[in-house]
Protein backbone atom coordinates (compact mmCIF):
# COMPACT_ATOMS: atom_id res chain seq x y z
CA UNK A 1 0.00 0.00 0.00
CA UNK A 2 1.56 3.48 -1.28
CA UNK A 3 1.37 5.40 1.99
CA UNK A 4 2.79 8.69 0.91
CA UNK A 5 2.31 10.02 -3.01
CA UNK A 6 5.90 11.85 -3.27
CA UNK A 7 5.95 13.11 -6.97
CA UNK A 8 2.14 13.83 -6.83
CA UNK A 9 2.66 16.02 -4.35
CA UNK A 10 5.93 18.12 -5.82
CA UNK A 11 3.98 18.31 -8.75
CA UNK A 12 0.75 19.45 -7.11
CA UNK A 13 2.83 21.98 -4.85
CA UNK A 14 4.78 23.14 -7.55
CA UNK A 15 2.08 23.68 -10.04
CA UNK A 16 -0.08 25.37 -6.86
CA UNK A 17 2.85 27.43 -5.90
CA UNK A 18 3.50 28.73 -9.47
CA UNK A 19 0.06 29.80 -10.11
CA UNK A 20 0.60 31.67 -6.62
CA UNK A 21 3.66 33.77 -7.41
CA UNK A 22 2.40 34.27 -11.25
CA UNK A 23 -0.57 36.18 -9.06
CA UNK A 24 2.00 37.94 -6.60
CA UNK A 25 3.95 39.38 -9.78
CA UNK A 26 0.68 40.50 -11.55
CA UNK A 27 -0.63 42.00 -8.00
CA UNK A 28 2.74 43.18 -7.15
CA UNK A 29 3.20 44.87 -10.85
CA UNK A 30 0.12 46.68 -10.04
CA UNK A 31 0.35 48.18 -6.54
CA UNK A 32 4.56 49.13 -7.76
CA UNK A 33 4.03 50.14 -11.16
CA UNK A 34 5.43 47.54 -12.52
CA UNK A 35 8.26 45.80 -10.21
CA UNK A 36 7.99 43.24 -7.45
CA UNK A 37 9.92 41.85 -3.42
CA UNK A 38 12.27 43.69 -0.73
CA UNK A 39 12.38 47.37 -1.00
CA UNK A 40 15.62 48.32 -3.09
CA UNK A 41 16.00 51.19 -4.75
CA UNK A 42 12.37 52.29 -3.54
CA UNK A 43 10.88 49.47 -5.25
CA UNK A 44 9.05 46.32 -4.32
CA UNK A 45 11.19 43.43 -5.20
CA UNK A 46 9.04 40.47 -6.51
CA UNK A 47 11.38 37.73 -4.93
CA UNK A 48 10.82 39.29 -1.38
CA UNK A 49 7.09 39.09 -1.84
CA UNK A 50 7.55 35.77 -3.37
CA UNK A 51 9.70 34.71 -0.08
CA UNK A 52 7.66 36.30 2.32
CA UNK A 53 4.03 35.13 1.18
CA UNK A 54 5.01 31.45 -0.27
CA UNK A 55 7.84 29.96 1.88
CA UNK A 56 7.00 29.76 5.27
CA UNK A 57 8.92 30.29 8.64
CA UNK A 58 7.18 26.70 9.86
CA UNK A 59 5.87 23.44 9.18
CA UNK A 60 3.11 22.68 9.28
CA UNK A 61 2.42 26.15 7.66
CA UNK A 62 0.78 28.90 9.93
CA UNK A 63 -0.47 30.61 7.02
CA UNK A 64 -4.07 29.59 6.23
CA UNK A 65 -3.03 29.73 2.29
CA UNK A 66 -0.28 27.53 2.80
CA UNK A 67 -1.80 25.46 4.84
CA UNK A 68 -4.52 25.05 2.52
CA UNK A 69 -2.29 24.26 -0.40
CA UNK A 70 -0.94 21.94 1.41
CA UNK A 71 -3.35 20.10 3.85
CA UNK A 72 -4.43 17.68 1.07
CA UNK A 73 -0.91 16.39 0.22
CA UNK A 74 -0.51 13.99 2.96
CA UNK A 75 -2.48 10.82 2.86
CA UNK A 76 -3.15 9.44 6.27
CA UNK A 77 -3.65 11.75 8.36
CA UNK A 78 -4.08 15.61 8.11
CA UNK A 79 -1.02 18.33 8.56
CA UNK A 80 -2.85 19.86 11.49
CA UNK A 81 -1.97 16.70 13.53
CA UNK A 82 1.50 17.59 12.98
CA UNK A 83 2.10 20.92 15.13
CA UNK A 84 1.39 18.54 18.49
CA UNK A 85 4.92 17.52 18.05
CA UNK A 86 5.93 21.18 17.00
CA UNK A 87 6.31 23.37 13.75
CA UNK A 88 10.25 22.50 11.93
CA UNK A 89 11.37 26.25 11.78
CA UNK A 90 12.34 26.91 8.24
CA UNK A 91 13.41 30.43 9.31
CA UNK A 92 17.19 29.90 10.20
CA UNK A 93 17.50 27.80 6.90
CA UNK A 94 16.37 30.99 4.86
CA UNK A 95 18.65 33.37 6.41
CA UNK A 96 21.93 31.40 6.10
CA UNK A 97 20.86 31.06 2.34
CA UNK A 98 20.18 34.84 2.27
CA UNK A 99 23.28 35.64 3.36
CA UNK A 100 25.19 32.59 1.45
CA UNK A 101 23.70 34.64 -1.72
CA UNK A 102 24.61 38.07 -0.60
CA UNK A 103 28.59 36.85 -0.52
CA UNK A 104 30.20 38.05 -2.62
CA UNK A 105 31.69 34.82 -5.58
CA UNK A 106 29.07 32.48 -3.62
CA UNK A 107 27.36 29.29 -5.90
CA UNK A 108 23.73 29.68 -6.61
CA UNK A 109 24.14 26.03 -6.31
CA UNK A 110 25.63 25.28 -3.13
CA UNK A 111 23.34 28.16 -1.66
CA UNK A 112 20.67 26.17 -2.74
CA UNK A 113 21.78 22.97 -1.06
CA UNK A 114 22.94 24.74 2.01
CA UNK A 115 18.89 25.76 2.40
CA UNK A 116 17.39 22.46 1.40
CA UNK A 117 20.06 20.66 3.99
CA UNK A 118 19.20 22.76 6.80
CA UNK A 119 15.41 22.53 5.98
CA UNK A 120 15.63 18.79 6.02
CA UNK A 121 17.75 18.87 8.98
CA UNK A 122 14.90 20.67 10.43
CA UNK A 123 12.80 17.96 9.51
CA UNK A 124 14.24 15.14 11.03
CA UNK A 125 15.23 17.53 14.77
CA UNK A 126 11.31 18.48 14.81
CA UNK A 127 9.61 15.23 13.77
CA UNK A 128 12.67 12.83 15.69
CA UNK A 129 10.28 10.15 17.44
CA UNK A 130 10.96 10.31 21.28
CA UNK A 131 10.00 6.80 21.57
CA UNK A 132 11.82 4.56 18.73
CA UNK A 133 9.93 1.98 17.42
CA UNK A 134 10.92 -1.35 19.41
CA UNK A 135 11.45 -4.37 17.12
CA UNK A 136 9.69 -6.75 15.53
CA UNK A 137 6.34 -4.59 17.06
CA UNK A 138 4.22 -2.51 15.27
CA UNK A 139 4.19 1.30 15.42
CA UNK A 140 1.88 3.59 18.06
CA UNK A 141 -0.51 5.50 16.93
CA UNK A 142 2.17 8.41 18.22
CA UNK A 143 5.04 7.21 16.51
CA UNK A 144 2.74 6.60 13.54
CA UNK A 145 1.58 10.11 13.00
CA UNK A 146 5.36 11.29 13.74
CA UNK A 147 6.63 9.19 11.23
CA UNK A 148 3.50 10.49 9.01
CA UNK A 149 4.81 13.96 9.86
CA UNK A 150 8.05 13.95 9.00
CA UNK A 151 7.61 12.66 5.57
CA UNK A 152 5.29 15.43 5.36
CA UNK A 153 8.10 18.00 6.12
CA UNK A 154 10.91 16.31 4.15
CA UNK A 155 8.11 16.16 1.02
CA UNK A 156 6.94 19.67 1.86
CA UNK A 157 10.84 21.14 2.14
CA UNK A 158 11.75 18.99 -1.05
CA UNK A 159 8.74 20.79 -3.17
CA UNK A 160 9.46 24.00 -1.84
CA UNK A 161 13.04 23.64 -3.13
CA UNK A 162 12.52 22.64 -6.02
CA UNK A 163 9.94 25.52 -6.54
CA UNK A 164 12.77 27.97 -5.75
CA UNK A 165 15.31 26.33 -7.96
CA UNK A 166 12.29 26.41 -10.97
CA UNK A 167 13.73 28.24 -14.37
CA UNK A 168 10.94 28.30 -16.51
CA UNK A 169 11.50 30.03 -20.06
CA UNK A 170 13.67 32.43 -18.47
CA UNK A 171 11.26 33.00 -15.24
CA UNK A 172 13.65 32.31 -12.62
CA UNK A 173 12.94 34.72 -9.32
CA UNK A 174 15.95 32.40 -7.59
CA UNK A 175 18.07 33.65 -10.48
CA UNK A 176 16.96 36.82 -10.16
CA UNK A 177 17.64 37.23 -6.84
CA UNK A 178 21.14 36.04 -6.69
CA UNK A 179 22.57 37.87 -9.41
CA UNK A 180 21.04 40.61 -7.74
CA UNK A 181 22.58 39.82 -4.61
CA UNK A 182 25.95 39.07 -6.45
CA UNK A 183 26.04 42.55 -8.00
CA UNK A 184 25.15 44.31 -4.98
CA UNK A 185 26.57 42.28 -2.02
CA UNK A 186 26.48 42.69 1.59
CA UNK A 187 29.28 40.52 2.36
CA UNK A 188 32.60 39.77 1.37
CA UNK A 189 34.82 36.60 1.96
CA UNK A 190 38.12 37.27 4.59
CA UNK A 191 40.39 36.24 0.89
CA UNK A 192 38.80 38.98 -1.37
CA UNK A 193 40.23 42.42 -2.27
Amino acid sequence: MCLFEGAGIIRTFRASLLAFLVFCLGASSVIAGGACGTMVGGALDFNQIATTVAIPDKFPPESPVMFSVFSTTTILIPVSSCAAFGRASLERGCIRHDRCYDTLGSNKRECDGILLGDWVGECHRTFKSKTPPAENRPLTDEQFVNQMCLKSCLSFVHAMAEVQRMNIGGFCPSCDAFTHAQNHPLYFPENSE
